[in-house]
This record gives structure tokens, sequence and C-alpha cells, in this order.
């Protein structure tokens, strides 16, 4: 059942993208392809094998340490938001993203990550010390 679903929402996705497409004649489908097909190996190397679930469990947790993190900064600055029972949503939510984003922001600009294009194909680089990290964004 839940491959009929993922399948609908994927055939979905592209129908909006079509409709919403300004030159429908001239849209590359080799490229949406193999993307599709890249997408859907890594979907299943990173859930059939515990090597890739477990990389995905340790970037959840180190996202997780990431906006707990943020949590610390936000209750420094407004500690009568944070210590409550239920925080709203522009706490709970928005203020992480707004102290998390600027990490990125500064990592980008000292160097730490770069966009690169190499041959068509956009790269996240991400320098630590002297190896540089590679993530597929998008082709």
């Amino acid at each position: 059942m839940y491959l009929i679903v993922n399948i609908i929402g994927i055939l979905v996705y592209l129908g909006i993208a079509f409709l919403f497409s300004k030159d429908r004649k001239n849209i590359n489908w080799k490229s949406i392809i193999i993307v599709l097909a890249i997408n859907l190996i890594l979907a299943w190397v990173l859930t059939s094998f515990s090597g890739g679930r477990d990389a995905v469990k340790a970037a959840a947790d180190g996202f997780n340490w990431l906006v707990q993190v943020s949590y610390q900064g936000i209750g420094f600055a407004l500690a009568s938001w944070v210590n409550v029972k239920q925080m709203d949503f522009v706490t709970s939510s928005l203020l992480p993203i707004l102290m998390i984003v600027p990490l990125f922001d500064i990592l980008t600009y000292i160097g730490g990550i770069t966009m690169d294009h190499q041959v068509g194909w956009s790269w996240l680089v991400i320098h630590h010390w002297s190896t540089k990290v590679r993530i597929i964004l998008c082709c």
C-alpha cells in the first residue's frame, strides 16, 4: 500500500511540475528520470541496509543536537519563552531556524561550505580540515 501511495505521490508531483512549466516542450525528461532513479536507489540503500539506517540516524541525531543547542541560545535570550509547559509555534519552530540558518551562512562565508558546479551537477562541498565531503543536491 505504501508503495502505491508513493508512486501516486511522485506522479502527482511530476504532474504539478508539468502543469506549472512555462516551456513544456523543452523539459529534459532524461534528467528527471536520472534524478528519480538516484532518489529511488538512495532511498533503497538508506532503508534496506543497517549502514544506511545508521547514517540516517547519525544525521538525525546531529540535527537534533543542533536544534537543542539553538534552544539553549534562545533560552539565554528569551528564557520566559522557553521555560514553559507548552512552547508556541514561533518559539519551538521559527526561532531555532533563525538560530541555525546564520550558522550555515557563516560557514559559507568563511569557506566551510561552498556550492560547486561540475559537469551539470550541483554539489554541496563541506570542507573539513584537509578533506572534502561531496553531497549531491540536484541534477
